[in-house]
């Protein structure tokens, strides 16, 4: 039972971890097709394509979330670190099993 609590906590760990990775993906690829939907057939003297989703928009909130979940991440990690190493207490006991 300690065995599969603790491998969901690593898991859940890593998805808090490395999760700001999704909204920024998200934020990276919105831009690059407003850019090729927007601009490109500007640039080119094309016609563009008539679109109602609001590219930056949606790139400038996904971003936000990234930056404010890596900023909680980070400080959560730092002071875990901190925690750990310096004040020497750590934040989970460990019991032998």
């Amino acid at each position: 039972m300690k065995r599969s609590i603790r491998f969901l906590l690593a898991i859940l760990t890593a998805l808090f971890s490395f999760g700001w990775a999704i909204p920024m993906f998200l934020s990276i690829k919105t831009i690059i097709t407003w850019g090729q939907n927007e601009v490109n057939p500007t640039i080119n003297h094309l016609d563009k394509i008539e679109n109602s989703f609001p590219h930056l928009e949606f790139a400038n909130e996904s971003l936000n979330i990234a930056i404010v979940w890596f900023i909680i991440v980070a400080i959560s990690w730092s002071s875990y670190l901190i925690r750990s190493f310096i004040l020497k207490k750590p934040m989970i006991e460990n019991t032998n099993e």
